[in-house]
């Protein structure tokens, strides 16, 4: 008997728009940067957009850690055709979709191809930049969701951890509710990630590439970043940094582990040091753990959750250390 195993790599890209973390970079002229490795994709934009920042990648997965390293060996060779990287061509085991998250849209797709649109009508709309709103309608559209992002599925792929601060049950409503506001933007058509959740690949134009590969010819020949094979809690210390990017993490952590992290990096971090995160269905209020240390601005921060494309958060904060 041949069974199917889950994959050791839990996400194969990152669901994060990258853009967010080069224009803070340059805008605030930093150097020294502590990023969560996940699928590398923020780390390699970056290591484009900003040469001269120094990196550092924190992960406990060494899967995860592995995968940055194959990325960026293959974004250096000029051989290397766009297609490796997923523009073009929906392939189950391609870079862009050997995660386990990324199988969980690979099932949500195939729901979507035998009860609501087929691929082929899918890739037109954004090909011709038709709206969705009929697609919302059908009645298979919301058990779509119902199916893929239940309880149980997302539990079993990522433990309890993962849905532990958000309402039960809430989990299906909340992504269907993300995907549909993404797809009634202006720019869903030019949107990579919506592009990798409907169709399972990139866009041939350029234009709509993920940003690490929209500046790979920017990519230096050497790119070998510092790496921490653990948690956030296990870095050693935040002093070294002026940028500490911490994905959605804090959405798996308790609130002990919370507190903890902050008490940390208002103790360690230099004085204009920048902490970047988002929440996913995570009602908590997270910023009130670092005010006492930390500047917050309110309306920045819905500018940086308009800015991002990626249809899956609903909060994005920057703190600046006092």
């Amino acid at each position: 008997m041949s069974l199917v195993g889950a994959s050791a790599i839990q996400f194969a890209v990152v669901r994060e728009d990258a853009t967010i973390e080069c224009a803070i970079a340059r805008e605030l002229e930093r150097r020294s940067a502590l990023l969560v490795a996940s699928g590398g994709c923020t780390a390699l934009a970056l290591a484009s957009a900003c040469p001269g920042l120094a990196q550092t990648l924190v992960d406990p997965n060494p899967a995860q850690l592995e995968l940055v390293e194959r990325k960026a060996s293959l974004l250096a060779d000029p051989d290397i055709p766009p297609s490796r990287f997923g523009v073009g061509a929906d392939e189950p085991n391609a870079l862009h979709e050997c995660g386990n998250f990324e199988w969980l849209f690979r099932l949500l797709r195939q729901v979507l191809d035998l009860f609501v649109v087929a691929p082929s009508e899918r890739a037109r709309r954004f090909e011709i930049d038709e709206d969705w709103d009929d697609v919302f309608d059908t009645p298979y559209w919301p058990r779509a969701f119902e199916l893929v992002f239940s309880e149980g599925m997302l539990v079993t792929m990522f433990g309890p951890a993962a849905i532990q601060h958000a309402t039960p049950g809430s989990y299906p409503e909340y992504f269907r509710g993300r995907i549909e506001a993404a797809l009634r933007r202006d720019d869903r058509s030019s949107n990579p990630y919506l592009h990798h959740l409907l169709l399972g690949r990139y866009s041939e134009r350029p234009a709509s590439w993920p940003e690490y590969l929209r500046r790979r010819s920017d990519f230096p020949a050497v790119f070998a970043p510092e790496v921490v094979h653990g948690t956030l809690l296990d870095v050693r210390s935040f002093e070294p940094f002026d940028f500490v990017g911490l994905s959605n993490v804090m959405d798996w952590m308790d609130d002990a582990s919370c507190t903890e992290l902050a008490k940390r990096l208002a103790d360690e971090l230099e004085p204009g040091a920048a902490v970047l995160w988002r929440q996913l269905n995570d009602p908590r209020d997270l910023i009130g753990r670092f005010e006492a240390a930390f500047e917050f601005d309110s309306e920045r921060d819905t500018r940086l959750l308009a800015r991002e494309r990626s249809a899956f958060y609903d909060a994005v904060h920057l703190g600046r250390r006092r």
